[in-house]
């Protein structure tokens, strides 16, 4: 359902969900931050990307290769190429593989 809602442009009402659903006590994994962070992305959400980014590994859920993929993607589309060099460091630092 998250992915469906940010695939057709509706992140925001996405992250709303995902905040109820932490209220109920489940806990959002990778494949939901994924879609969150590729959508906000996708939709020129560059800090609130960022901050969700940030959110996610303090919770304990680390980014993947489609995580970081998205967001140095997202970066780049709006030329914050210190950001982009950033998040490809931290990649690498963090063992995830680009293959």
């Amino acid at each position: 359902m998250v992915d469906g809602l940010c695939k057709t442009g509706n992140v925001d009402q996405a992250i709303k969900l995902v905040k109820d659903m932490e209220k109920g006590n489940s806990k959002p994994n990778i494949v939901i931050y994924n879609a969150l962070i590729d959508g906000l992305c996708k939709g020129k959400q560059i800090p609130k990307a960022q901050n969700l980014f940030e959110e996610m590994i303090s919770k304990g859920v680390a980014p993947d290769v489609f995580t970081y993929s998205s967001i140095i993607r997202g970066v780049c589309s709006l030329g914050m190429w210190e950001d982009a060099e950033c998040y490809v460091n931290k990649m690498g630092n963090s063992g995830v593989s680009q293959t």
